[in-house]
């Protein structure tokens, strides 16, 4: 299981590897997991790519972007705490 600062430097790694500090203590992790792995550019620097493993952590979930519907009571509840006190 990843930690949270490990989660969070998978997603940079995914959205901005070019972006992310090459030092940070999370890529070591990630990489002894395989969910990283140094890609080797032509100006000669190296940057971090997720792996296969590693996508199934970026993917979004099925349901992702759907909310859920709130509950009726708690709508009411919350545009009139306690009224049903009154």
């Amino acid at each position: 299981m990843l930690t949270p600062h490990e989660f969070a430097t998978l997603m940079l790694v995914k959205d901005s590897p070019d972006q992310i500090d090459s030092q940070r203590v999370e890529l070591g992790t990630l990489l002894e997991q395989q969910l990283i792995a140094w890609e080797k550019l032509a100006s000669g620097r190296q940057h971090p790519h997720l792996t296969n493993e590693a996508t199934r952590f970026s993917r979004p979930s099925p349901v992702s972007g759907e909310r859920a519907p709130s509950h009726p009571i708690a709508r009411s509840e919350a545009a009139a705490p306690f009224s049903w006190m009154v």
